[in-house]
């Protein structure tokens, strides 16, 4: 064997040594432990407190009544108030318009001849009626005696005593004096027909007589009540024609507000409201019920509208629930009604409250005391669709807990059950969530 052949051998042994030095075994650990990171949390520690639950609307203010002045009659305006002029506000009873009066008053003295022709008639009939009665009893007695005429006659005829032209004669006599007494006859038949057509005749006389007295009373438009002239459309001498709409005035004894809700925010408002029905879910499409809720609730009322940079503040009264619920909103309607909203209010420099102005409707619910509320953001969805919250327990570690949700007002929910007071409630959202994970808490504000 050559010599060259073994030089490999000293840098495999080399490698060898090495190796075994690299790799023999040490006792000592690789890596120390390492200690429990703490997440740092939001946490709110739970405490009962006084709770007012709110719900807020939007609608237009307007007059609880709109009169539309619709003249009744046709005619010159010889009258114009000077109030009849839009923005003025005038008094009830008010003297506004005044048409020419003279057609119908030609109208109403026509009418009242007719009535006396009428009645003028009706006694002329009566009298001739009393008349014919008297005369006929007369005829009558001398038919009578016409008669007994003609029967002597035959009596005498038969004993050959008298002709025969003479009794003849007694007949025609007695048959002139029947076709009289018939004749008179007939003429009281007629009476009762001939009463009735004058009787008829004084009836729409005396009609033509009483719309000729009511459009004489016509002729003067009036204020019905206080209100504002929102549209006026007559000037004097102007021709009037029947059924033009002069002028439009609004009450201002009282404004109301027709505020959209959601169904879910009234609802929980109502739940808020009565422990009655604060377990209950709230049928919106029975409206009687709510009204009987609405009449049975304190709940108050309050109007704000903005006008620049400030907001003007007006107490209302819920008077009832609209009649139905808006087909494209969905939105349920609370009417509300401010009383005076035009009397201005120098106290407050207040301005009056003016139709067709948007506004905002809040209904409050009376206080609630030891009430448990939490942020709405606290809450937890599972996948069985029940609500939950995260709470930091005695030693700050996470733990779950499921709760029992009352009404919701704003950005907090009613916690009925599932918190009790000293909780510790998580606020944040911890990523990832794992039961029992060491918290940091860091402490909140409560929920106010």
């Amino acid at each position: 064997m050559s010599w060259r052949a073994l030089l490999f051998l000293p840098p495999i042994a080399v490698g060898i040594v090495l190796f075994m030095w690299m790799t023999k075994g040490d006792d000592s650990p690789i890596l120390a432990d390492v200690p429990e990171a703490a997440l740092a949390v939001r946490v709110s520690t739970v405490a009962p407190q006084d709770f007012v639950a709110t719900a807020s609307g939007f609608g237009r203010v307007k007059a609880i009544e709109t009169w539309h002045a619709i003249s009744q009659v046709s005619g010159r305006a010889l009258e114009v108030s000077p109030d009849v002029v839009v923005g003025e506000l005038v008094k009830a009873g008010a003297l506004l318009v005044r048409i020419d009066p003279r057609d119908y008053e030609i109208a109403l003295s026509k009418a009242k001849t007719g009535v006396a022709s009428a009645r003028a008639g009706l006694q002329e009939l009566d009298a001739v009626s009393a008349n014919t009665k008297a005369t006929l009893e007369l005829e009558q007695e001398i038919e009578a005696f016409y008669q007994t005429e003609l029967d002597r006659q035959l009596a005498l005829l038969e004993r050959g005593t008298v002709s025969q032209a003479t009794l003849d004669k007694a007949r025609r006599t007695l048959l002139i004096q029947q076709k009289m007494v018939l004749g008179l006859k007939n003429t009281l038949t007629l009476v009762p027909v001939q009463k009735q057509s004058l009787q008829a005749s004084l009836g729409a006389r005396l009609a033509e007589q009483e719309e000729a007295e009511r459009a004489l009373s016509n002729i003067e438009i009036r204020a019905p009540f206080d209100g504002r002239v929102v549209k006026a459309d007559v000037a004097v001498q102007e021709f009037v024609r029947s059924g033009n709409t002069l002028l439009v005035m609004d009450n201002t004894a009282a404004s109301e507000i027709t505020a959209e809700f959601q169904p879910n925010v009234i609802s929980s408002l109502f739940r808020s409201a009565s422990v009655e029905i604060r377990a209950k879910s709230m049928d919106l499409t029975d409206l009687r019920a709510l009204s009987r809720v609405l009449k049975s609730l304190k709940l108050k009322a309050q109007i704000e509208v903005t006008a620049g940079k400030e907001t003007y503040v007006w107490s209302a009264t819920i008077m009832r629930v609209n009649g139905a619920t808006d087909f494209s909103t969905g939105t349920l309607g609370v009417v509300v009604r401010i009383d005076g909203p035009g009397r201005p209010n120098p106290l407050i420099l207040r301005p009056p409250l003016m139709n067709g102005s948007f506004a905002r409707v809040t209904l409050t619910a009376p206080k609630r005391a030891d009430t448990i509320l939490v942020d709405r953001d606290a809450l937890r969805l599972a996948t069985d669709g029940s609500q939950f919250v995260y709470i930091a327990n005695s030693v700050q570690r996470l733990e779950r807990r499921n709760i029992t949700l009352g009404p919701i007002s704003g950005r907090h929910v009613v916690v009925t059950g599932g918190l009790e007071a000293g909780d510790t409630l998580v606020l944040s959202d911890p990523q990832p969530a794992i039961q029992g994970m060491l918290l940091d808490p860091v402490q909140m504000d409560r929920v106010q």
